[in-house]
This record gives structure tokens, C-alpha cells and sequence, in this order.
């Protein structure tokens, strides 16, 4: 499957940030717990950097395959589910595995009632459906839940682009309306229009965060008709770093301007999925994906780029880290350790098995699973051109 050669250098590192906010999200339900004596974490703020991800898988996948899915061939179909299950799934068994012990703990404790059931959602991704209120929602490693998200979004992605690019606006847009109708009910469950069942957990279902895909969707559509070539034409380097320090500015006043105004507020924790970061997010993608400025050249710099790239790893394997830490840590006392000791023991940590995950098993395995599933392009076979006859000697 041929992908666009322009790779938006700057795009790739965004993806470190997201995810070590993330980290510091659990860190402080973890090992901070209640604690208000030094700041006050605005948690469901902070929650919204699953909201950037799924909002830059939308994009970066559809700058990628858009050209393949205008119209679908079985072969692009198939080797796009083949690249992403081999994206995700060899480090989701990896860490669920390092999760194990934990979770024959807590059924052992009673705590998981159905261990066979909780065992097959979560080994075929599909634990995003499971209520919130079922036992076990949280067990092996339980940042998975975004992947079996990511999941549904890859299952409909080639139905979605020639659905949104074809066809008349009325057309495209009942197919919009039709796939944020969830997302919009859930809204309105937020808003007082009716109370939202109690198992139901709009964090996690699919079709409810189904909007932040979908806008990176149409954030990639509108980039591609605005750079149809496969290469960006930048502006001033210092028109363009200008706006970079005003996307990232714009961002951080945004998020404290909402954490002011929804602080103590019953709907507060709504925010990481009710679409209110999507706007400052999108603005920072587009930004830095066209790039040109100083700050996107820093960003590109292989060292941020490295991050971005083990960003993947780093945000599956905290959970197992922390709960290895809990529950092997008695040895070194680890608990009666200071909140920031704690911290940098469990990051360090993370890091550096994040490191070697990458090098040692995320990317080897999954260049040897799509080598060996995907379907090759056929190669054309030489038409054999008739020699001519030989001339009868005089």
C-alpha cells in the first residue's frame, strides 16, 4: 500500500506529550491519591489527551490512506487491517501479560467474577462495550480499553472516507449526522435532556467517542483538498512560528480557562469526552502539521521524534509498571517513599521498558506480521515479444 512520501516530520512527536499526560493522570490516582497540599490536578482535563490521540488517528490516517480509499480494493482493505493489528495488538498481549498477576490476584480476592469472560473481551479488544459496572472492567492493563476503541475506528475507517468523500453533500451529511447520533444523544444526556443509564461509561464507548476520530477525519480531508500534492508549501519562518507558540498558548489558556469555569461542577468529568478540546487540539495539529517554523523544526529533531515514536509503548506499559511497584515494592519500601520519589522510580522505569520494547519487540514483530500477511501488489509479467525470423543464408 503506498503511503504519501511527506511524512509531517513535526507530527509524530506531538504524540509523546499526550501520552505522558496520561501517565502523570494515573501516577497521581496511583500514588498521590487525595493529597491537595501541594496543586490541585484537573484530572478530567488531563483525561482529554486520549481525546488528542484519537483525534490525530483520525488525521494521520487519513493523509495516509485517503488516495486508497476513495475507492476500496480487497487487497488496501485488507493490508490496512493487517498494518494496524500488527500496530497494536503484539504490545497490547505484552503488556496484558505483565498485567497477569495482578488480575489472578483480584480474582482470587472476588473482585472478578467471571474471569473467563473478562479474559475473551479483553483478548479480542472488545472491552470498550463491557459496562462500567461489571466486574473486571479494569483488569490486565486497563489503558487497553482505548485500543479496543481504536479498533472500531480502523474497522469502519474504509467505509467512512469514500462515504464522506462521494455522493452529494445531503448525502454526506446524513452519513455525518447518522455517525455522531450517538455522541450528540450522549451530549444531551450531559445536558439535563434525560438521564444516562448508570453502566453506561460515554468515556469508553466507541460510537460516543466516535466524534473525535471523525473530526480528525475531516481535519485530514480538508488538509489533503488544501495540499493535493505530497508536499507542503510553506510560508515565513516567522509567520509560522508565531502561529505555533500561539496554538500551544491558545491551548493552555483554553484548558485553564475551562478548568476555571467547570471547577466543582457536577459535569466536570465530562469534559475529556464531550468534544470541548477538540477545537484547540485540531487548530495544534493543523499547525504543526504544516510546520515551518521554529518550533515544529524543534519538534522534528530526532530526539522528540524518538519519543514520539516509542509514545505507543510508553503509554501501554505504565499501568503494569505501577502495579508491579505496588505489588512487589514492599521490599524496598516503596509505598512509604515520597509522591515525587515514587513518581520518578515508576517513569524511569516505564521509559526505559519502553525503550526496549520498542526496539526489541514492537518493531520487529510487526514488520515480520505484515511482511508475512499482507497481499503483495501483483507484479506484471513481461509480455514475450516474438523473435523475428531468422534470414535464410544467401
Amino acid at each position: 500500500m503506498s503511503l504519501r512520501r511527506d511524512q509531517l516530520p513535526a507530527v509524530t512527536p506531538l504524540r509523546f506529550p499526550a501520552a505522558f499526560v496520561v501517565f502523570v493522570v494515573h501516577a497521581w490516582m496511583y500514588f498521590k491519591g487525595s493529597d491537595r497540599l501541594t496543586f490541585v490536578l484537573p484530572q478530567h482535563h488531563l483525561a482529554a489527551g486520549v481525546e488528542f490521540f484519537f483525534l490525530l488517528s483520525g488525521f494521520i490516517l487519513t493523509y495516509n490512506y485517503l488516495d486508497e480509499f476513495r475507492r476500496p480494493t480487497r487487497r488496501a482493505v485488507w493490508n490496512f487491517y493487517v498494518a494496524r493489528w500488527a500496530r497494536i495488538y503484539p504490545v497490547h498481549v505484552l503488556t496484558a501479560l505483565a498485567a497477569l498477576p495482578t488480575t489472578v490476584a483480584l480474582i482470587r480476592q472476588g473482585h472478578i467474577h467471571d474471569p473467563a469472560a473478562v479474559a475473551v473481551t479483553h483478548l479480542f479488544l472488545v472491552q470498550s462495550f463491557v459496562p462500567i459496572t461489571s466486574s473486571g472492567v479494569n483488569a490486565f492493563n486497563g489503558v487497553s480499553w482505548s485500543l479496543s476503541v481504536e479498533c472500531c475506528f480502523y474497522l469502519v475507517l474504509p467505509l467512512l472516507i469514500p462515504a464522506l468523500t462521494t455522493g452529494s453533500r445531503v448525502r454526506r451529511g446524513a452519513v455525518l449526522l447518522l455517525v455522531l447520533a450517538p455522541w450528540l444523544a450522549a451530549v444531551a444526556a450531559v445536558l439535563g435532556a434525560f438521564t444516562m443509564p448508570v453502566w453506561l461509561n460515554a468515556y469508553r464507548l466507541p460510537p460516543v467517542r466516535m466524534v473525535d476520530f471523525v473530526v480528525g477525519i475531516l481535519l485530514g480531508l480538508w488538509w489533503c483538498k488544501r495540499n493535493p500534492g505530497l508536499t507542503v508549501e510553506r510560508g515565513p519562518v516567522g509567520r509560522a512560528t508565531v502561529a505555533e507558540v500561539a496554538a500551544v498558548v491558545g491551548l493552555g489558556l483554553w484548558g485553564w480557562e475551562c478548568a476555571r469555569i467547570m471547577d466543582g461542577s457536577p459535569r466536570e468529568w465530562a469534559v475529556a469526552w464531550t468534544g470541548v478540546y477538540l477545537p484547540p487540539f485540531a487548530v495544534c495539529l493543523w499547525v504543526f502539521a504544516r510546520g515551518g517554523g521554529l518550533v515544529s523544526r524543534v519538534l522534528a529533531s530526532g530526539p522528540l521524534t524518538y519519543l514520539g515514536e516509542i509514545s505507543y509503548a510508553f503509554y501501554m506499559i505504565h499501568i503494569p509498571v505501577f502495579l508491579a511497584f505496588i505489588r512487589y515494592g514492599g521490599r524496598i519500601r516503596f509505598l512509604s517513599w515520597e509522591w515525587k520519589w515514587q513518581w520518578a522510580a515508576v517513569g524511569v522505569t516505564t521509559f526505559a521498558l519502553a525503550v526496549a520494547c520498542y526496539h526489541l519487540y514492537e518493531i520487529p514483530l510487526r514488520d515480520r506480521l505484515r511482511k508475512r500477511l499482507s497481499i503483495r501488489k501483483p507484479v506484471p509479467q513481461p509480455v514475450a515479444v516474438p523473435e523475428a525470423p531468422a534470414r535464410r543464408a544467401a
